[in-house]
């Protein structure tokens, strides 16, 4: 690939690629919803499986080129069937996609800040607000780990009433939840945590939650 060519990709091709990933939920909701759009959403599905993969494969964690490795065979694998069984499984294949990627994206989460609260580490929390303020007082210690469990405790949640959700509610309330909902949810975990912190520690500087979310993005991807 030439020079001129890397980067027009990088300007206008990987954007418009992380669009269609941003759009993807929000696709694949309308077609479950209203039984229309499936190849539409199909082809979304898979620019999400492709994008989120990579990015999980290019992280140096094992944890992280798992989780990219399962998300991308287990959504080709979804294509597949959809392509194949074009009628019969337009739904189900959205239906079952999405699943998958709300499971995998919450589990993996789950487990990397579950792992840190073992004895002996630091709690994953802990270690981004330390990488950010230097040492941390003993207050703010334990109040980052409180912060590590509450978050375990939102990613278990959004497990739980998804399963539920599917047993027992139509499927586009399951859809509307894991499609559309999961993400306003996390920004409102995310916005509460910030108040109450900005409570408890009002006397203390506080880092903005881009300066946070960056932190914790330069620990991932360091390992």
């Amino acid at each position: 690939m030439t020079k001129t060519l890397r980067h027009w990709v990088r300007i206008v091709a990987v954007p418009l690629l992380w669009a269609a990933v941003i759009a993807a939920p929000f696709v694949e909701h309308a077609a479950i919803a209203t039984g229309r759009l499936m190849g539409v959403a199909v082809v979304f599905a898979v620019i999400q499986a492709g994008m989120l993969g990579t990015m999980a494969l290019r992280q140096t964690g094992v944890l992280e080129r798992c989780v990219g490795v399962i998300a991308t065979a287990a959504l080709l694998l979804l294509l597949l069937v959809r392509v194949v069984h074009a009628d019969s499984a337009g739904t189900a294949g959205l239906m079952a996609s999405s699943g998958i990627s709300h499971a995998i994206i919450y589990s993996s989460l789950l487990l990397l800040f579950g792992q840190s609260l073992r004895p002996g580490r630091t709690a994953l929390v802990t270690g981004v607000a330390t990488r950010i303020r230097g040492t941390l007082k003993p207050r703010m210690l334990a109040y980052t780990r409180t912060v590590t469990k509450a978050w375990c405790l939102f990613f278990a949640a959004q497990l739980v009433l998804s399963a539920i959700l599917l047993v027992a509610a139509p499927h586009e309330i399951w859809s509307l939840f894991v499609n559309v909902l999961d993400g306003p949810l996390a920004v409102v975990m995310f916005a509460a945590e910030y108040t109450i912190r900005r409570w408890r520690f009002r006397n203390d500087h506080h880092e903005s939650p881009l300066a946070t979310i960056r932190s914790f993005a330069r620990g991932r991807a360091g390992g």
